[in-house]
């Protein structure tokens, strides 16, 4: 029997999976107290209703039962007599219906109603979506409902669509789910919008501690597309060959102090784009607009010949600088108009994922209402998962200190250690804006460390991290021997995190897979503990408890049947990491449909 969700907060979806019914399930919680879905399609009809306080007994049912018998005994003739006429006469109802029911069902689609949304064939209190995972009512639709049913599989174009994968040359084919850098399946909503359209879902706001900042004019669910926006320009080595080349000569010469792709990127900008394309990237944020040309540009406008003005070279260079992004080649930057204008956050409210010919596909990754600000993380999502302080280092580089809710809570929960007192509890320690190292109180014993007890970890912790940089999965042994010592000093501390990773890819790659499986579920507990956002670390986390699980279980049986025990397992992980990843990537990514195909195996 599946479990249901209820919610203080009124009306809200959440997939519900009755493992040996492959369906999913809406439950509406401000209009229905309790929901159970059976097998079947048939509907059980009960004059039983819990909120009318009305319950059974047995002599209410005894006398039910009698009066039953009689009224059988009664009719019994009658309904042999007409037997073959009423049989008939139902399956020529049955096929009006069916015909009604069709026309109903497209009628309502077509329509925008709501019973559409709410399925046919089942009472109101119910919506079944076949294989999706979906957080929304009809109300609560943000994009075009026509594009938002060809986006979830409310369709019959759904297998088409998980078919679909992208060419190099951007062509869309059909021959089966390999696909290029952008690893897509492209449809409407990851095609770019028009800035009038995405205009209509976001807005930009100055604020005096931040500056310019985008905001939600919609309210969003988990995984919806807030919009997707085309880049002003993708700057490759290829883009400008001869002079990539020449840069790079001269910085093997004399270093500069960025990257010559960053130059390269601000002498194509304003030599190739149109003005239109050229002011909007000359008025992304800069720390000083009227800086002075630097010595490195100076330099190159002398030995390139190019005629620029060097007062725009070195602001468009900075543009490029502190706005733009990584592009999925390992030598290439990407600049956007109204992407870059997000701010970051350390539990950043949406994510990002590309989308067709470098289209910024952004999503919700938190419920988002009217007004609240939409930010993303500037540091990846294995640096999330380190203490504030190196957080806050990483950040560094966008000049701006990090004040988010993570960094500015007392408690950085990634750095925890040992109590000096009781041995048993942790510590977190924390460093103020000051640079004063604080900690908490042990967990257990609730004692407070002293500024030497804390010193003295410090110093350990500065020790551990230097010894971090040193050690690799190659050398199995030695990365054994430093997690021995340091699981003496810290507890949930993101040090043992890297230990953990490192040996579990260790183990993977010799197929130890029971030791690899012990470092996973340490693995998990600290993500979860930490940063219980959704990630794709976690939902990798997830797929691999899910594979690894599977082999082991496959090796213990010998090819027999697994236990119902140890398939619920596998199931679990697989289907949170379908759930992580419908909302990071949308149910028609190659990798949530991935996931998707790994649960239904295991469950057929």
């Amino acid at each position: 029997m599946s479990s249901y969700y209820e919610s203080n907060t009124g009306t809200k979806l959440r997939p519900v999976v009755d493992f040996g019914d492959d369906r999913w399930v809406t439950l509406s919680t401000a209009e229905y107290k309790k929901t159970l879905i059976r097998k079947g399609e048939q509907n059980i009809e009960s004059d039983y209703e819990e909120e009318d306080g009305y319950e059974y007994h047995e002599e209410d049912l005894e006398d039910e039962e009698e009066e039953e018998e009689e009224e059988e005994e009664e009719e019994e003739e009658e309904e042999e007599e007409e037997e073959e006429e009423e049989e008939e006469e139902e399956e020529e109802v049955e096929e009006e219906e069916g015909t009604d029911e069709e026309e109903s069902f497209h009628q309502e689609f077509n329509d925008g109603s709501e019973g559409y949304y709410r399925g046919t064939k089942s009472n109101n209190d119910v919506s079944i979506y076949p294989e999706m995972i979906r957080y929304h009512f009809k109300e609560a639709f943000s994009i075009n409902e026509g594009v938002e049913a060809r986006e979830f599989g409310f369709n019959e174009d759904d297998a088409e669509l998980e078919e679909l994968v992208v060419e190099e040359e951007g062509e869309i084919t059909t021959d089966g789910h390999n696909i290029d850098e952008a690893e897509v399946v492209p449809d409407e909503l990851t095609q770019p919008w028009d800035l009038e359209s995405i205009r209509e879902n976001v807005e930009v706001k100055y604020t005096e501690s931040k500056g310019r900042c985008l905001y939600a004019r919609k309210c969003f669910n988990p995984g919806d597309i807030i919009f997707a926006e085309s880049p002003l320009l993708v700057v490759t080595p290829e883009l400008a060959p001869e002079l990539s080349e020449f840069l790079e000569d001269m910085n093997s010469k004399e270093t500069f102090t960025l990257p010559p792709l960053w130059h390269v990127a601000a002498l194509c900008t304003l030599t190739m784009l149109e003005d239109e394309d050229k002011a909007i990237c000359l008025d992304k944020w800069v720390p000083d607009p009227a800086a002075e040309p630097s010595y490195d540009v100076k330099k190159i406008i002398e030995n390139t010949g190019i005629d620029v003005d060097p007062h725009l070279y070195e602001r468009t260079l900075n543009a490029w600088r502190f706005n733009s992004f990584n592009h999925t080649s390992n030598n290439g930057i990407v600049l956007y108009n109204v992407i870059s204008m997000m701010a970051h956050n350390c539990g950043a409210s949406c994510c990002w994922h590309y989308g067709v010919d470098n289209t910024f596909v952004l999503r919700a990754k938190t419920r988002l209402e009217v007004g609240d600000e939409i930010t993303i993380s500037y540091i990846s999502d294995d640096d999330l998962f380190k203490c504030s302080k190196t957080r806050r280092e990483l950040l560094s580089n966008w000049l701006f200190y990090c004040r988010c809710e993570r960094c500015s809570n007392p408690t950085d929960l990634s750095r925890g250690l040992k109590c000096a007192s009781c041995g048993v509890g942790s510590m977190f320690f924390k460093e103020d804006e000051n640079g004063v190292t604080k900690s908490s109180k042990c967990s257990v014993c609730r004692s407070q460390p002293d500024r030497e007890i804390i010193d003295s970890y410090t110093d350990l912790e500065s020790q551990y991290i230097a010894r971090l940089e040193e050690t690799h999965k190659s050398d199995v042994e030695d990365v054994e021997a430093v997690y021995q010592e340091a699981q003496k000093v810290f507890t949930q501390h993101w040090i043992m995190y890297e230990l953990d990773t490192m040996l579990f890819e260790a183990y993977k790659e010799s197929q130890q897979f029971s030791f690899a499986l012990s470092c996973l579920y340490n693995r998990l507990n600290f993500v979860r503990n930490v940063l219980p956002d959704c990630t794709y670390t976690l939902a990798w986390i997830t797929e691999e408890l899910g594979d690894i699980l599977s082999i082991l279980q496959d090796e213990r049986h010998e090819g027999k049947s697994k236990t119902n025990q140890e398939v619920s397992a596998i199931q679990r992980y697989y289907y949170d990491t379908w759930c992580y990843l419908s909302i990071l990537t949308g149910p028609n990514h190659h990798f949530t449909i991935a996931a998707k195909n790994k649960y239904e195996a295991i469950t057929d």
